[in-house]
């Protein structure tokens, strides 16, 4: 990846730009600190390269099996709700019940606040009744899997974890306005890096396991039977024991979460909003349970601008305009990395814009009705500082360029488009570049009860997540990719030596006194007056003709028994 390191002119110019601006008693649930902390992402499509003979031969479709499953009636046997909460109870280290792990979920719509634990402020919630009277024991019954992702992509940068591996749970739909009532679970799992010292190498046998599910020799039924295998038991790729996705642990750090994304109408007080919110576990009074976590990636939407109902209004005017002041300092570089990168398709603009926004600024929450949680529409309201204005000032520099046809208003659209609400409902449709709009859900969701994949799935994430698993798949064999060996370092030549004195002529000396002949001997019958040369198979690095090379065949098993050696594979076909 090549990374851009920003001018000293170019911080100091965005900092003038920057520098113009001018009580409830339930106890939080979220008192449990995140670790580790967050590691951003920097994958991109991009900067990868590829062996095209091994792309071809490797022939993964981007809505296949190597990174989406999406067949209900296969996997409703497979990964019954009530397993996997079983499952995380079990890896907990503590005593429970999956009804009452789910339970603990449903009660977090009870909480009127929660406590961002990095900035220590108590950010208002909303109470959602009806979600929270729903039965946890007929949930773990009739709530069924609907898909199952590979997002390997997400694989951070410090080589610790190789991305997540997300299990998507549905309630039946239930009829009534705007669709009826529904409700999603996304077990969205932070997998460790098997071997971190390897890098990305560390990955690849998870790599190989997806690009093998996603083969033409498989039956959907075997493609079911090892990702069950995968995610609640362990498998082994290659000698490399992969321990099983669901775990305890693999929900309670940054990439690693329950995301839920509900509307649901009956017994709701007023009107119900569609929106998504993340839990963690957690084990709370020596019971395995789930916890309010905040939104990552969604800062509290009053930082754009609009009236803070939380009681520390002194605390947040503070850290608004904080937040204002390093928005437009470094991210508005990060949601213009596409064109930094001179990206031109709009698939490769929308999957390159990422944010690095600091944890102290997220929410718990992100609304895809209506337009309160939006970027846009919040820098409009009172307290944004004419924070639009400074963000036009500042593209220009960001850019280099006068006459990009970037706006204020697009880079807000970029921004809203990053947070879970508008990524999933109201950022589709919006202009995010000249002649680029974001692309559209699937009515509020991604895939649905049916299995179905949204359009922003099948047009642009996935065939770009394709691509990315192909980089780890197939590098190139140029010696250019991410597996070639790195080039020593040019050695400086010697310094020119003094050349030696001149040394005085030996005197000469006497000649020997002649010697008399050897006796000949008689001779040898075996010699024929020639040397014997060595058979072939004593040659070193010589082949004997089948194939193997006995001089240099245990150096190459030591190479492959040792992970610093241990070089990327072509999946098994």
């Amino acid at each position: 990846m090549k990374i851009r390191f920003a001018s000293t002119s170019y911080i100091l110019a965005i900092l003038a730009v920057a520098g113009s601006m001018s009580g409830c008693q339930l106890e939080p649930a979220s008192t449990t600190p995140i670790s580790p902390p967050m590691v951003p992402q920097v994958k991109s499509a991009l900067t990868i390269e590829t062996d095209p003979a091994c792309v071809e031969e490797l022939n993964l479709d981007a809505t296949g099996s190597a990174l989406v499953f999406n067949n209900p009636q296969l996997l409703r046997d497979a990964f019954p709700l009530s397993r996997t909460l079983r499952q995380l109870v079990a890896t907990s280290g503590s005593a429970g019940t999956a009804e009452a792990m789910l339970s603990s979920a449903l009660n977090t719509y009870l909480s009127p606040a929660e406590t961002n634990l990095v900035s220590g402020l108590t950010i208002p919630v909303d109470r959602r009744p009806a979600e929270a009277a729903l039965d946890a024991r007929t949930l773990l019954t009739r709530m069924f899997p609907v898909a199952i992702f590979n997002r390997i992509d997400l694989r951070s940068t410090d080589n610790q974890d190789c991305g997540e591996y997300r299990i998507i749970y549905a309630r039946p739909r239930q009829r009534g306005p705007r669709g009826g009532s529904r409700m999603l679970y996304i077990f969205e799992a932070r997998y460790p890096n098997p071997s971190p010292e390897l890098g990305d190498n560390g990955c690849l046998p998870i790599a190989e396991f997806f690009g093998e599910l996603g083969g033409g020799e498989l039956s959907d039924n075997e493609r079911v039977t090892r990702l069950r295998d995968f995610f609640y038991d362990g498998v082994t790729v290659d000698g490399v024991a992969l321990e099983p996705v669901l775990h305890f642990d693999h929900f309670q750090g940054d990439l690693g979460q329950v995301r839920t994304n509900n509307f649901i109408m009956e017994g709701s007080a007023g009107p119900p909003k569609w929106q998504l919110r993340e839990l963690r576990t957690s084990v709370v009074n020596g019971v395995p349970s789930f916890v309010a976590d905040t939104a990552k990636g969604v800062p509290m939407a009053e930082l754009f601008g609009g009236n803070f109902s939380g009681q520390d209004r002194a605390t947040f005017r503070d850290m608004r305009t904080r937040f204002q002041t390093e928005f437009v300092a470094s991210q508005i570089a990060q949601l213009l990395k596409p064109e930094i990168e001179n990206a031109v398709l709009p698939e490769d603009i929308i999957t390159g814009i990422t944010t690095t926004i600091g944890a102290e600024f997220f929410e718990f929450q992100s609304d895809s009705d209506g337009n309160l949680d939006d970027p846009l529409a919040s820098s409009q309201r009172p307290g944004s500082n004419g924070l639009l204005g400074r963000i036009e000032a500042a593209i220009p520099l960001v850019l280099s360029s006068a006459d990009s046809g970037i706006t204020g208003e697009m880079v807000l659209n970029r921004m809203g488009a990053m947070t879970c609400g508008g990524c999933h409902r109201y950022s589709a449709g919006r202009p995010i570049a000249p002649g680029v709009t974001w692309p559209n859900d699937l009515n509020f969701v991604h895939v649905d009860e049916a299995g179905n994949l949204s359009e922003a799935l099948t047009e642009v994430f996935l065939p770009t997540r394709k691509v990315l698993l192909e980089g780890l798949l197939c590098p190139p064999l140029n010696g250019d990719g991410p597996d070639a060996e790195p080039e020593p370092a040019p050695q400086p030549e010697p310094a020119p030596q003094p050349e030696p004195a001149p040394q005085p002529e030996p005197a000469p000396q006497p000649e020997p006194a002649p010697q008399p002949e050897p006796v000949p001997q008689p001779e040898s019958p075996s010699s024929g007056g020639e040397s014997t040369p060595l058979p072939p198979a004593d040659i070193p690095g010589n082949n004997d003709g089948d194939g193997t090379n006995d001089d240099t065949g245990s150096a190459q098993d030591e190479d492959e028994q040792s992970p610093e050696r241990r070089r990327r594979r072509r999946p098994r076909r």
